[in-house]
C-alpha cells in the first residue's frame, strides 16, 4: 500500500481557523493605519508569515501525535490512517514530524528577523508568546483539548482576540481602544460561528470530530447561548457610537444584521420542532463573521 500522505496532511490542515486568521490580521493591522500612523510593512509582512507558519506547523503536531491512537483508540481513528499497515504508518509518522518541525523552525527564523529588524516591540513579543502557547494547546497530546469540549473557546480566542493583538502591536507600540472595540463583536461572531457549525455533527462529534463545546452544555443552551452572542455583537456595534467611535466605522457591519437576525429567527425556530438547514445555516455562519470583518476592515484601510 502506498503511503497516503498528502492527503492525511491536507486534512490536518484546518483552513477555517487560517482563513480567519488572516481576515483579523488584516483587520487589526488597519487600526494603526487609520489613525495616522505609518504602515509597517516588514512587521505586517513578517508577522502574518510567522502565524501561519506557527498554526501550520502545529495542525501538523497534532496531527503527528494523533498516528498514535490509531491502534490504540479506534473509534478516533483518522479515516486516512485506519487501513495503512504499520511500516506505512511508521513512514508517515516519521514524514509529518519532519514537515512539522520543518515549519515551527521556519516560524522561528522568521521571529528572529523581526527582533533582529527591531520590528518586535515587548507589547508584539507578549502576544507572539501567547499566540505560540495557544496554538500548542491545541497540538500537546496531554492537554487534550479537543477531548475537554473548550477548543473552540480557545480557538476563537486565538483567532478574534490573539491574532488581532498581534497584527495591532507589530504595527504600534501604544494600545488604543479601537482594538479592543472593534474585535469584540468579531470574537462573539466568531464563537457564534463554531456553535452554529458544530450542531449538524452534535450526534457523531465524540466519534469523529472530537468533543464540541456545545456538548458540554447542551444543544438547547447552546443555541441560546448563540443568539445572546449575536445580539450583544450587533448591540455592541449599535452603541459605539456612545463612545464616539465614527459612523463610517459604525454603519457598515450593521449591514450584516438582517443576517444576523435571520440566524438568530431560524435557531429559534429549530428549537421548537422546525428541520434544520444545515447549509443556510453554515451560509449565514461564515457571512455574519466574514462580511462583518471585511466590511470593518474596508472602513478602516479606505478612511
Amino acid at each position: 500500500m502506498q503511503p497516503k500522505f498528502s492527503p492525511f496532511v491536507l486534512n490536518s490542515l484546518q483552513v477555517r481557523p487560517i482563513i480567519a486568521g488572516i481576515f483579523t490580521y488584516v483587520f487589526a493591522a488597519a487600526i494603526p493605519n487609520y489613525l495616522g500612523q505609518a504602515f509597517n510593512w516588514v512587521g505586517f509582512t513578517g508577522g502574518l508569515v510567522f502565524l501561519l507558519l506557527l498554526m501550520s506547523g502545529t495542525m501538523i503536531l497534532s496531527a503527528f501525535y494523533a498516528t498514535y491512537f490509531v491502534s490504540r483508540n479506534p473509534p478516533h481513528t483518522n479515516p486516512d490512517l485506519a487501513d495503512l499497515d504499520s511500516d506505512t504508518l511508521k513512514r508517515i509518522r516519521t514524514m509529518t514530524l519532519t514537515l512539522a518541525l520543518a515549519l515551527l523552525t521556519g516560524a522561528t527564523f522568521v521571529l528572529f528577523v523581526l527582533i533582529s529588524t527591531h520590528n518586535l516591540g515587548s507589547s508584539a513579543a507578549f502576544m507572539v508568546l501567547i499566540a505560540a502557547g495557544t496554538t500548542l494547546l491545541g497540538a500537546l497530546p496531554g492537554v487534550q483539548i479537543s477531548k475537554s469540549g473548550f477548543s473552540n473557546i480557545v480557538e476563537t480566542f486565538l483567532v478574534a482576540a490573539v491574532i488581532p493583538a498581534v497584527a495591532f502591536f507589530l504595527q504600534s507600540n501604544d494600545y488604543h481602544r479601537l482594538l479592543g472595540i472593534l474585535s469584540f463583536p468579531l470574537l462573539l461572531f466568531y464563537f457564534d460561528m463554531l456553535v452554529a457549525l458544530s450542531l449538524q455533527t452534535y450526534p457523531e462529534d465524540d466519534k469523529q470530530f472530537g468533543r464540541q463545546f456545545i456538548q458540554v452544555i447542551g444543544w438547547q443552551n447552546g443555541m441560546t447561548l448563540h443568539n445572546l452572542a449575536i445580539l450583544i455583537g450587533y448591540l455592541w456595534i449599535g452603541a459605539s457610537f456612545m463612545l464616539k467611535i465614527p459612523g463610517f466605522l459604525i454603519w457598515p457591519p450593521l449591514l450584516t444584521l438582517p443576517f444576523g437576525l435571520f440566524q438568530v429567527f431560524h435557531f429559534t425556530r429549530i428549537t421548537q420542532g422546525a428541520k434544520p438547514q444545515w447549509r443556510l445555516i453554515q451560509l449565514l455562519a461564515y457571512g455574519i463573521f466574514g462580511l462583518t470583518t471585511y466590511l470593518i476592515t474596508l472602513s478602516l484601510w479606505i478612511n
